[in-house]
């Protein structure tokens, strides 16, 4: 939490926030990161900033959002409709497999129960 407090206090918002709306391009070095690893990051960090700054600091946090016509909002929700969509394509992805998993436990059954007989 005295993390969050500092992070604010050596103005790391206005290095953060540049870096939520736009992922750096590939010629600029991003330490390695994937561009989804990227704004993975910022927002783990944006998220633990909201949950634990309180009082003036989370006020200022919120205002950030709230500047140039609310734009890191429609940030924030352009990227939960990436993921949504995302998480949508794993569970059909996972439920096609789980179903042809469970046809072959079926086959296995039928021919052990031939090989009984």
């Amino acid at each position: 939490i005295n993390c969050c407090a500092k992070f604010l206090d050596v103005y790391g918002l206005s290095s953060l926030f540049p870096c939520f709306m736009k992922t750096p391009g590939k010629k600029v070095k991003r330490g390695g990161f994937s561009e989804m690893e990227w704004v993975e990051h910022v927002t783990s960090i944006i998220s633990h900033l909201l949950r634990n700054l309180s009082g003036s600091q989370l006020q200022r946090l919120m205002n950030k959002f709230i500047e140039e016509d609310h734009l890191k909002v429609d940030r924030l929700i352009e990227l939960h409709l990436f993921y949504l969509n995302r998480a949508k394509t794993v569970d059909k992805e996972i439920a096609a497999e789980k179903l042809q998993l469970d046809e072959i436990d079926e086959d296995k059954e039928d021919e052990f129960l031939h090989q009984e007989a």
